[in-house]
């Protein structure tokens, strides 16, 4: 229930998250500032079940109201950071990233921490841009510590901006071979807009 508003932007976002009986700890948050940027986190935190739901549920709660006051990517990082750093066991953080896209559509800020890298594509599914982790995930730096640095870059209406955790490129076959980044990038560019559905059904053939 506190993953409530991925629906509600139908035009902008595709995404999977896997379905489980026990919470596996990955959240996909999206919300829209009241000047019209749009933001999402997506996360992975460490454990399953109960465990990980401790930190998702107000996680979730900080990301929607920092973002309902317009707050920047870096204090909605910070405070996630200062919250977790406070509530989690010391074996336990949360890797994470988190965007903005203007309200205009023409600029992204990102916070990066801890997750595989994504990708600025264009229409056709090649790689214009790939986003390193810059940072240490969520929940370990102390509040001096944390890094609040964020990158930026321009896009416009052909460009897509690909997040995924490591169950993509951690994915394994009988052969004890990883799917990788570097099948995932060539997937990227099998067909024009390829769906997460898509993305999903080559995994699981691959598994």
């Amino acid at each position: 229930n506190a993953l409530e508003n991925q629906h509600d932007f139908p035009d902008n976002i595709d995404f999977h998250l896997s379905p489980a009986s026990m919470f596996n700890g990955d959240v996909f948050l999206v919300a829209q500032s009241p000047i019209g940027s749009l933001y999402c986190m997506l996360g992975d935190f460490t454990g399953h079940g109960l465990a990980a739901a401790v930190g998702a549920l107000p996680t979730s709660k900080v990301f929607y109201t920092m973002v309902n006051k317009g707050m920047a990517v870096s204090d909605i990082a910070n405070e996630i950071n200062t919250l977790l750093a406070k509530l989690l066991p010391g074996n336990m953080f949360c890797a994470a990233t988190i965007i903005e896209l203007s309200s205009s559509g023409k600029s992204v800020s990102a916070w990066l921490g801890g997750l595989p890298d994504a990708y600025v594509i264009n229409q056709h599914g090649n790689v214009l841009k790939t986003l390193e982790s810059q940072h240490m995930a969520l929940g370990i730096l102390e509040t001096h510590e944390f890094e609040r640095e964020l990158i930026h870059f321009e896009v416009d209406s052909t460009m897509r901006v690909v997040l995924a955790t490591d169950g993509i490129i951690e994915t394994t076959n009988d052969k004890e071979e990883y799917f990788g980044e570097h099948r995932f990038i060539d997937l990227l560019a099998e067909k024009p807009c390829i769906s997460c559905d898509d993305i999903i059904d080559h995994v699981a053939h691959f598994a």
